[in-house]
């Protein structure tokens, strides 16, 4: 799929841009910065924003630290598997807490698997489901601890500048690209010189890490995105040959982050996982990566499918936010939830995750309209998509996907960033909220495709994969 964001992975065809490393371990600086460049170009291309929580309450911060203290990875602990992820993965099930992304495979080996879980703003979740759940924030705490008394390479804060320079260079010169803003720069500087503090302390805190746990595999959330956390957690994996991959946590449909140009392939390969792991056949021509690609399968879809008997759909239209246009999804949701009413179909809002804080803000109106905004917190989404006949969003996500593995009508909105980043031939495309509501309101030229998304058995592909490493 060509879209605007491709034309900057020609930029990745300038070897210039590799001459640029660390004194250590003579690391590419590109890939510390890489997935964080890509999403300011996305941001500046398309005119959005996203909006993340800053939490500056010295209580909290103090209360995390002890936390971190407190679920800690144990001193002595041996695991044939490891896998990395983040609290934000877990859901409240049955007063304990599980998490949909990496549990399914850690039960399919619980007795050689260990799950290290990273904070969600500054929290962990608790008591969980899985009996070998540890913090990751303690060992990252260290690490940061360490670096502090860490001398600054004035050699490494000149090669800093002289390849931001070198960047901006580039994208003028190639693209007649511009920041708007100039403190984007300023926030690259910043992630390459957090790098240069961090990179070492992590690499070497990860490198104690394996040599005390043993593992055969180790699967990371995200890993492909790089930057100064995951570079070192990668690369100490990599140097003590231990294989390491990184783990679904979602359907894609188009993610920049997940395609290289192929002249970077060689590059680049010493800072990603040696595989990833990916739902289906229906994915893999999203992908463009130097790396072995599996398709074992989406576990937490496959197995939510099966616990719902979806009978006859009801008269519910779920619209999701995904999270950047809030504007705009309050105007659509209030407009449909007048012109629909006639017609017996009710109007529920699923909030993006991420926007959680925004529920009794940003989104009151809705609310006020007595309309229902169901979260993860809420409810399972699946509850919804299990009865709801249609499905709205003005915005991409990976849950449109979704609903259509559970058979609901889904529109999207024409919009140039939905039309360069999602397969938009899956589903009913509509331009404005007038043409949405008349087309359901008519009950005609309405598509429902059905969508083969998820490998069939994801147990057996997992265990054949894991099995060729234990």
């Amino acid at each position: 799929m060509k879209n605007k964001i491709d034309n900057f992975l020609q930029l990745e065809e300038k070897e210039e841009l590799y001459n640029y490393s660390y004194s250590f371990k003579n690391i590419m600086m590109y890939p510390v910065i890489r997935s964080f460049l890509l999403e300011q170009i996305t941001e500046e291309l398309y005119n959005f924003k996203y909006e993340d929580a800053n939490i500056k309450s010295l209580f909290i911060k103090i209360k995390f630290v002890f936390k971190a203290l407190f679920y800690r990875i144990p001193g002595k602990i041996k695991s044939d598997i490891i896998i990395f992820d983040t609290d934000l993965s877990n859901r409240k099930q049955d007063n304990k807490y599980f998490n949909f992304i990496s549990e399914y495979f850690a039960n399919e080996y619980p007795d050689k698997t260990v799950l290290i879980e990273g904070s969600h703003k500054l929290d962990f979740s608790r008591p969980r489901t899985y009996p070998k759940v540890y913090g990751h924030d303690f060992l990252l705490l260290k690490s940061l601890f360490k670096s502090k008394f860490k001398a600054t390479n004035n050699k490494d804060i000149q090669k800093i500048d002289a390849f931001l320079q070198c960047l901006k260079k580039q994208l003028k010169e190639q693209f007649n690209f511009e920041f708007s803003n100039n403190n984007n720069w300023n926030k690259m500087r910043a992630l390459l010189l957090r790098g240069l503090k961090r990179i070492p302390s992590l690499y070497n805190e990860h490198i104690n890490l394996y040599k005390k746990m043993s593992p055969k595999v180790i699967l990371v959330k995200n890993g492909c995105r790089g930057g100064y956390n995951k570079i070192p957690l990668i690369m100490a994996a990599k140097d003590l040959n231990i294989p390491i991959g990184e783990h679904t946590h979602g359907i894609p449909d188009y993610v920049v982050i997940y395609n290289y140009s192929p002249k970077l392939f060689n590059s680049y390969k010493y800072y990603l996982p040696d595989f990833f792991m990916t739902t289906g056949k229906s994915t893999l021509k999203m992908l463009n990566m130097p790396i072995k690609i599996y398709e074992t399968g989406y576990p937490y879809l496959s197995e939510i499918i099966k616990k719902y008997n979806i009978k006859e759909k009801e008269n519910i239209l779920v619209y999701m936010s995904a999270r950047y246009e809030p504007e705009m999804y309050i105007e659509e949701v209030l407009f449909l939830n007048k012109k629909l009413a006639s017609a017996g179909i009710s109007i529920q809002f699923r909030i993006h995750p991420q926007e959680i804080e925004k529920i009794n803000t940003v989104y009151k109106p809705i609310l006020d309209a007595g309309i229902s905004i169901d979260s993860y917190l809420t409810k399972p989404i699946h509850d919804s998509l299990s009865r709801a006949k249609y499905v709205v969003s003005g915005g991409g996500t990976s849950a449109l996907s979704e609903a259509l593995a559970f058979g609901c009508n889904v529109f999207i909105k024409d919009s140039p960033l939905n039309n360069d980043f999602m397969n938009m031939s899956l589903f009913n495309v509509y331009k404005n909220k007038e043409e949405v509501s008349k087309i359901i309101l008519n009950n005609k030229h309405i598509k429902n495709t059905t969508y083969n998304i998820l490998t069939e058995n994801w147990q057996k592909e997992y265990h054949k994969l894991i099995d060729s490493f234990l």
